[in-house]
């Protein structure tokens, strides 16, 4: 039964408007037997006696709506706007967590309201009427990525709706609209409804978030009575700028309740992370308080809180069943009592237990609870997600990357406790599945795929499903930092795909083409570059027939095999063959892009990353800055909208962008440019060592040489010395892939030593980079390898001659 599904017009004559019916329906039902529901706007009055996470909900509105006046603006726009022979109308608006959406929502919500309209959230989980109002119809849905195929199902019903009235969708969502364009692509009609373009939200600019700061402060102050002292415009803006986070409205509005609560602290020498940690704390003592005074254990609603932020609300059936498992040690009063003792405690609403907000704060908490007793975290959280695993699951992953990368809780992961959940529990695997085949995946559900997906290959009833499991393994142990788990898979992949495409080649020649070009990926991280070099061949030989016959559907799957390409040439020295396919890449990309940014944006930056290194290597300075700065404004608006699946890309342009300024001359700049990637850089890999940390060390590498041309040393020193413990580490797990960045770092460490006076050090770099990387020169005499083996030859010449 879908999440989202039947939409029907019952009445297009009422005086009231048409009466639409939204929600799971499932079958025939008797549709007068439905009641009434609302869409609701639950606005709440601030109140000191109120939990003080609580005021951070955007229901309070305890901060003025400031900086959002475009986009608020724009929305009610596209809401009133009536658009001949479309009565309905859907859009997105996307961003990450705590960037305000779903309080720029409610404020148009409210102003439609105000004009008649009947506006709000709508629970799509069970069948209701609702009324659309003369004016219209806006119903706002949080989360749709938490209801997989949901989205769609809505909007095959809302192609077939007929009505008078305006009807509007607004879906609230952390992914990027490209990816929700690939998810409503097959059906037919729907990219209709979004014509009028999509919202993507960014962190406010500094003089708004300090407005929404001061208005905060002193609304709480004033209920509080509590008399605090100046916070100067030019003191906030530093906090601003350490962090872009600090721009969310969410981090704004949280410094403020900390200032009124520990007036003492200035708020201003914290960091963002440690403001929520320090509120969520106190929420914690205090869900300690109010258990005790209600006759419950001190930890049990510290439990229940946990849960709902995995599972959602809690009834009172949810209540009586946690209260049964005695096995997860939830500290909870028997079955017969437990609604009760709750209930009694004051954290009930409307007969439920309510999941705890904002949602940044309730992925600590739920890391805070379940650490105490790590071992059944595992099971504890399958008690959550079992029974609505489509909802849940996405939820818990979402949690896992707040916890993880926003917070940097890393001692205890939500990720790890996910993957323990399914290691071992095959009946687990199925309900599971569905919900992971996401191509954008969190990050948080990725080990836990690579569990599941290699569980069920055991059991894959067919070739076809075995060759997709095979792929979703690569894809996902690749992002896990598995190289060598994820080249076997995508190397019997390929295999099964040649097995099915010789047989049927216009069904799997698609799908062969691209695990070819996954395993082209896979033998490049390993080192193997003739091999990488076939397998991109192939998969552009492939795409090129396909994309003649049907351009439409594979020219973006042609741009991107190209681009795979002009790397692997440029590894074995093929320098104008690589810029050659570059360059075609590029073409058929920002084609792509004009006609579809929101689609194709990513992949155009991906590319023109690409190209910028290729016009450097032919010696083209100006048109490879020119193609690096391009994709730097691509990716820094893609990374401010969602951080979780743009920032590793941001901080790979951030690197090529300083190599580029630093060919033209500009050391300022080009040094500005590493340090921001090294920033971003440190902290994806302190989340994700083994994805992350070789591109850590390549930019720590690079800071050093930047460092390094201002004279700073000793700066310089300290950032390559981490670079080469970090590459020596991953050159001893893996020779092939790492051995001559170890070497390249070597390299850059001896040239340091040398400008400080250490020859004898220095020596020892560049003898030890020389015998790393002669084997990989003699193997590809053309290659990377090579020419960096003359640059260190030339390096030892020169220190034997006594330059420098």
């Amino acid at each position: 039964m879908a999440l989202f599904p039947s939409i029907r017009t019952l009445f297009s004559r009422d005086i009231t408007g048409s009466v639409v019916v939204l929600g799971s329906v499932g079958g025939d039902i008797n549709v007068d037997s439905l009641p009434f529901a609302k869409l609701t706007l639950d606005w709440h009055p601030l109140r000191k006696d109120q939990p003080e996470l609580s005021w951070l909900d955007w229901r309070t509105r305890i901060a003025e709506f400031r900086g959002r006046e475009r986009e608020n603006a724009d929305l009610l726009a596209w809401a009133e706007t009536e658009v001949e022979g479309s009565p309905v109308l859907a859009r997105f608006v996307t961003g990450p967590g705590g960037v305000g959406k779903t309080r720029l929502a409610a404020e148009v919500a409210q102003t439609l309201r105000d004009k008649g309209w009947n506006a709000g959230f709508a629970d799509l989980r069970k069948p209701s009427r609702f009324r659309t109002g003369l004016a219209g119809m806006l119903v706002i849905v949080d989360y749709p990525e938490e209801r997989p195929g949901g989205v769609r199902d809505l909007l095959e019903d809302l192609a077939r709706i007929e009505t008078r009235h305006r009807v509007r969708l607004l879906f609230l969502s952390r992914r990027g609209w490209s990816v929700w364009e690939r998810e409503i692509a097959g059906v037919p009609g729907a990219i209709n409804f979004f014509a009028a373009g999509q919202t993507e939200l960014e962190p406010l600019a500094a003089p708004d978030a300090y407005r929404v700061f001061r208005s905060a402060r002193e609304a709480l102050a004033k209920e509080k009575k509590a008399d605090l002292g100046e916070v100067t415009e030019t003191a906030f803006g530093e906090w601003l700028r350490r962090a872009d986070i600090h721009r969310h409205p969410l981090f704004v509005a949280a410094a403020a309740v900390h200032g009124v609560l520990y007036p003492d602290v200035p708020v201003v020498k914290l960091s963002g992370r440690e403001v929520l940690q320090a509120l969520a704390q106190r929420e914690l003592s205090r869900l300690e308080d109010e258990a005790t005074a209600a006759g419950l254990e001190p930890e049990a609603l510290r439990h229940l809180v946990a849960f709902a932020a995995i599972r959602g609300d809690l009834d009172g059936g949810d209540l009586r069943a946690l209260a049964g498992r005695t096995d997860l040690a939830l500290m909870l009063p028997p079955t017969e009592d437990i609604v009760a003792k709750v209930e009694r405690s004051g954290r009930l609403r409307d007969g439920v237990f309510p999941e705890p907000k904002p949602d940044i704060l309730a992925a600590y908490l739920v890391v805070e609870v379940f650490r105490h007793d790590s071992k059944l975290a595992p099971e504890r959280l399958w008690a959550a997600i079992k029974g609505g695993v489509g909802e849940a699951l996405p939820r818990a992953g979402r949690l896992a990357y707040d916890a993880e990368m926003v917070l940097g809780l890393l001692d205890h992961r939500i990720s790890g406790w996910l993957e323990r959940m399914v290691e071992g529990k095959p009946e687990r695997w199925p309900p599971i599945a569905p919900a992971i085949r996401d191509a954008s995946l969190t990050q948080g559900l990725v080990p836990l795929a690579t569990v599941v997906w290699g569980g069920q290959l055991t059991d894959a009833k067919s070739d076809e499903e075995r060759a997709d499991l095979l792929n979703n393994l690569s894809v996902h142990l690749g992002e896990t930092g598995d190289v060598a788990g994820a080249l076997a898979a995508s190397t019997m992949a390929v295999q099964v795909f040649r097995r099915l495409a010789a047989a049927n080649p216009a069904r799997f020649e698609p799908d062969l083409a691209m695990s070819l070009n996954n395993l082209s990926n896979r033998l490049g991280e390993t080192g193997d570059v003739a091999g990488a070099l076939a397998a991109s061949t192939e998969a552009v030989e492939i795409r090129r027939r396909l994309a003649a016959a049907n351009p439409a559907r594979f020219e973006p799957d042609l741009a991107t095999s190209l681009n795979n390409l002009s790397d692997d040439l440029s590894a074995t020295g093929d320098v104008a063959g690589a810029l050659a396919a570059s360059t075609e890449a590029v073409e058929v990309q920002r084609r792509l892009a004009v006609a579809n940014p929101a689609r194709f944006d990513p992949d155009l930056a991906s590319i023109l990353n690409n190209l910028s290194n290729h016009l450097s290597a032919t010696g083209d300075v100006a048109g490879a800055l020119a193609a690096i700065t391009e994709a730097v404004e691509i990716r820094r608006r893609l990374a401010a909208a969602n951080p979780a699946r743009f920032e590793p890309d941001l901080a790979t342009s951030l690197h090529n962008l300083s190599n580029r300024l630093s060919e033209t001359g500009n050391v300022a700049g080009a040094l500005a440019a590493i340090t921001e990637a090294v920033e971003v850089s440190r902290r994806l890999a302190a989340a994700n060592p083994a994805r992350f940390e070789p591109d850590l060390a390549s930019i720590l590498n690079n800071l050093s040489i930047r460092l390094g041309a201002t004279g700073d040393v000793a700066g310089a020193l300290a950032a390559i010395t981490e670079a080469v413990e970090i590459r020596r580490r991953l050159a001893a797990a893996n020779p092939a892939r790492f051995e001559s960045d170890l070497a390249a770092s070597l390299g850059a460490m001896g040239s340091h030593l040398r400008a400080n006076g250490q020859a004898a050090k220095a020596r020892a770099a560049f003898e030890e980079g020389v015998r790393i990387v002669q084997f990989h020169a003699e193997r590809y005499p053309d290659g990377p390898a090579a020419r960096l083996l003359a640059a260190l030859r030339r390096d030892l010449e020169s220190l034997d001659a006594g330059d420098g």
